[in-house]
């Protein structure tokens, strides 16, 4: 599982406990939930990215972190929504 996987588990653990608990094969769901974010931000890289602002400038950065945020933060189970802070993805 990459650190996306790993941020969507450690999301939904917290915030969506019992869709958690309901998912029979954890490391194979989270292994491809990353594995699918992984695939979309170097999709955005490749195709947005301009050289002259290095490899990584902030827009890209930004539509990168905005287009895999539904992908790995869900909306929240009832009662587990209070301070609620969605950790931005720091390794795009």
């Amino acid at each position: 599982m990459n650190h996306y996987g790993s941020k969507a588990a450690t999301y939904m653990i917290e915030y969506c406990p019992h869709q958690y608990r309901a998912i029979e094969n954890k490391e194979e769901h989270f292994t491809q939930i990353g594995e699918e974010a992984e695939r979309q931000v170097s999709s955005i890289y490749s195709k947005l990215s301009r050289p002259e602002f290095g490899e990584k400038d902030l827009a890209t950065r930004q539509m990168a972190e905005e287009t895999i945020q539904d992908l790995l933060y869900p909306p929240p189970e009832k009662g587990y929504e209070e301070g609620m802070e969605v950790e931005l993805v720091d390794d795009i």
